[in-house]
């Protein structure tokens, strides 16, 4: 299979609306996200699975992948057909204000967890911000999640501090976590070699062929 990121479009709204209430359960107000398009702060990518993208489905014939793509055509309920509408498999967001990103969210579908998705747009999302000359990354992480920590200590986050009751759901704090000097001459260089190594780490595993640059 072949990823790609790029940024969010108005059809992916219906996907990102599923995502956000696996990953987000017990949010409120859930994410405006076609507010977000218009907001000039906001950056979305999107990561999407390119064969659905493009109608690929090289192990179903072509007379079984027509009835089951006249069925989808005839959904009035469904999100979009798949050419339209490809698979949004997660997403990440920044905001970006006087030269410093905020990390939003990164958010993947249940069924693509734990398989270095949610890395591959952490990457994206400092791309994001590099080509914006963002000169700092800073988020907010629950004090329990710990598998999220880990990855932002390994790109460079620093905990810088704590929000206390944080989250509306459970009053959990938040750890602020800071990466500093991303506008410096070598962090591009130092992000292409994460993306490399992450490419090594992950490329054998089943529908991850290719990954999104």
């Amino acid at each position: 299979m072949t990823y790609l990121i790029r940024p969010i479009k108005d059809q992916d709204i219906p996907e990102l609306n599923q995502i956000d209430k696996e990953a987000f359960p017990t949010m409120w107000p859930a994410t405006n996200f076609k507010r977000e398009m218009e907001n000039i702060m906001a950056h979305y990518m999107v990561l999407v699975d390119e064969d659905i993208s493009r109608g690929a489905s090289p192990k179903i014939s072509p007379n079984i992948w027509k009835r089951l793509w006249d069925c989808i055509r005839r959904d009035s309920n469904a999100a979009g057909t798949l050419a339209d509408n490809p698979k949004v498999i997660g997403y990440s967001a920044i905001w970006v204000m006087a030269g410093s990103a905020h990390l939003v969210s990164v958010a993947v579908r249940d069924a693509f967890r734990r398989k270095g998705f949610g890395e591959l747009l952490l990457i994206s999302s400092l791309k994001e911000a590099i080509k914006y000359k963002c000169f700092e990354m800073t988020l907010e992480v629950r004090v329990s999640n710990i598998v999220a920590q880990n990855l932002y200590l390994k790109y460079g986050f620093a905990i810088k501090g704590i929000r206390k009751k944080y989250y509306l759901d459970n009053h959990e704090d938040a750890l602020i976590m800071t990466l500093d000097s991303i506008d410096s001459p070598d962090f591009p260089s130092k992000l292409d070699e994460y993306k490399n190594s992450h490419t090594r780490k992950w490329k054998t595993t089943p529908g991850m062929a290719e990954l999104a640059s």
